[in-house]
């Protein structure tokens, strides 16, 4: 009787509760593919990686059932954000950043308080105007991921996708297969 040859694919977990302890059970793998990447590929191959594998896990990964990020990241608003969200709202910029928004350390416009206060049952209450940093987030679409890796790593405990992407271009290059382009 002949066996089917199977490939089995790992389930990527889903719940955020555990994904803090995943993250850190992996730090010093995902440390060491942070300095194989910076240092020894090109970094068009990185971003074409990490964009690759981003879109496969996003289309596996539905936001609406973690909502991390809302809860747990301070998104960056720029004032181009802080007047959608006031036309938005129908009040002014003034009383957007008033209500709902400090100056960080940075000099940076963020939300005051987690999670974020338009959070409303795993979902964003004005998702069509949400801030730009709030619609690149987790940034595995940017360029330059190079420069970005030690922040892909922090995130790594937050996000879903972000831990799974480095999962799997852990075990890609783990197998020899970890050039972008084939």
């Amino acid at each position: 009787m002949a066996r089917k040859n199977r490939t089995r694919t790992r389930r990527i977990e889903m719940d955020p509760a555990r994904l803090e302890k995943l993250a850190e059970a992996r730090w010093k793998d995902h440390v060491k593919l942070r300095e194989e990447l910076k240092f020894d590929v090109p970094e068009e191959e990185v971003d074409a990686l990490f964009h690759r594998i981003h879109d496969e896990v996003s289309k596996e990964v539905d936001c609406t059932q973690c909502a991390n990020c809302c809860i747990h990241s301070t998104p960056v608003l720029e004032e181009s954000d802080v007047q959608r969200v006031a036309v938005r709202l129908g009040i002014t910029p003034e009383m957007v950043k008033q209500r709902y928004l400090k100056t960080d350390s940075d000099g940076d416009l963020v939300f005051a308080a987690k999670p974020c206060p338009f959070l409303d049952d795993k979902r964003c209450s004005i998702y069509e105007d949400r801030p730009q940093d709030c619609r690149d987030y987790p940034h595995l679409h940017a360029t330059d991921m190079t420069r970005r890796l030690l922040n892909v790593l922090g995130n790594a405990r937050t996000c879903l996708i972000v831990y799974e992407v480095l999962e799997r271009i852990r075990k890609e290059r783990k197998r020899g297969r970890g050039r972008a382009v084939r």
